[in-house]
């Protein structure tokens, strides 16, 4: 695989698998951080107004202030002698399950927490005017957590009852969803993009040291590699130039080895043709003591 279509195919990975943890974070678990924050909320409220249970001013504050920031409805019972007394309700409008509940909902919430101290209770709620109860799912309708929590005092007991609406993410979901694919399509284009910016600067120097290479092992000793592109490139190209170097000057020592043989062969050879022709062509030298 080419540098080219292996950058490709890195960069296309990472971008894959950075969209593939922006969906699974933002998309398919958006349902679950989002009741997670407001179940935080939910018990925030509840540890700050039974710190404050017996302030009937602080009381109030919190009463109203939680009902606004985090539209929580807060219903807060005093129980001395069995008689129970609603001291704190919240004045916010909604379809919450503890504003509506009569006594005897009231009472099955109340023994519920005697247990553990506190009770969480899950709802949904079946509100859409655009379709039926029947064919609406968990996700398109309203959730609510409810907080039972039971305060004891050495003269009596207090019941704090909030309830938390969960707005219904499914519009939410469908939106985010058609951003992402916009995300996929433009984060992939630029990886593509960016991919063979990167490919052409990181092989461009090595093409050229290919092929100066290739004049090298043609003989030709009379070539420069590049010393352009990144730090490692810079090191090759000067460790290719030396090997060059001392290359071509191997070639010059081979030949001058070479050249001074031949000359050194040349004159004894000269001598032996020069008596052998001699003997051939005068009469009476072709002696024993000549031919030795």
């Amino acid at each position: 695989m080419s540098i080219k279509l292996r950058m490709l195919a890195y960069i296309a990975a990472f971008t894959l698998f950075m969209l593939l943890l922006v969906w699974v974070f933002q998309v398919l678990l958006l349902g679950r951080f989002y009741e997670s924050t407001k179940l935080s909320e939910l018990n925030s409220a509840a540890d700050e107004i039974s710190a404050n249970i017996e302030n009937e001013e602080k009381l109030n504050e919190l009463s109203v202030k939680y009902a606004t920031e985090y539209q929580m409805y807060v219903r807060v019972f005093k129980i001395e002698s069995g008689i129970s007394e609603q001291i704190v309700s919240s004045q916010i409008f909604g379809s919450f399950y503890i504003r509506a509940a009569n006594n005897t909902e009231l009472s099955r919430l109340y023994e519920k927490a005697l247990g553990t101290g506190t009770y969480y209770e899950p709802r949904i709620i079946r509100e859409n005017y655009t379709q039926s109860s029947e064919s609406q799912t968990d996700d398109e309708a309203r959730k609510e957590m409810i907080c039972v929590r039971i305060i004891e005092n050495e003269e009596y007991d207090y019941v704090l009852m909030l309830d938390i609406i969960y707005t219904p993410l499914g519009a939410t979901v469908t939106t985010l969803m058609k951003q992402f694919s916009w995300i996929c399509l433009v984060l992939l284009g630029g990886a593509v993009i960016l991919a063979a910016a990167m490919s052409k600067w990181v092989s461009q120097p090595i093409v050229k040291m290919n092929e100066e290479a290739k004049k090298l092992g043609r003989g030709d000793f009379d070539v420069s590699f590049p010393r352009d592109g990144y730090l490692e490139t810079r090191e090759l190209a000067d460790t290719l130039n030396f090997a060059a170097g001392e290359l071509a000057k191997t070639e010059n020592l081979r030949r001058e080895l070479i050249s001074n043989l031949s000359h050194d062969l040349r004159t004894p050879l000269t001598m032996i043709t020069g008596y052998s022709e001699v003997m051939r062509d005068i009469p009476g030298e072709n002696t024993p003591e000549n031919v030795q």
